[in-house]
């Protein structure tokens, strides 16, 4: 089976939302909110239109929000 990871985050959001789905130090992040990130960064990069294939790069400091931006 080959699963994207961002299904799997979206599909455990609607099932168990305010499960745990990230932990750094004292930040906690539930699966709604990681779906949320994730969405969120999805329709920024979707509004730049980029073509299919086209490699994008991003400099992230170590913070949880910033694990939407990887998935997303």
């Amino acid at each position: 089976m080959n699963t994207l990871i961002h299904d799997s985050i979206f599909d455990t959001a609607r099932r168990t939302p305010g499960a745990a789905a990230l932990a750094y130090g004292a930040q906690r992040c539930s699966y709604a909110d990681l779906a949320g990130l994730v969405a969120s960064v999805a329709g920024l990069l979707r509004e730049q239109a980029p073509a299919p294939g086209t490699r994008a790069a991003a400099y992230m400091e170590k913070r949880i929000e910033n694990v939407g931006g990887e998935v997303g």
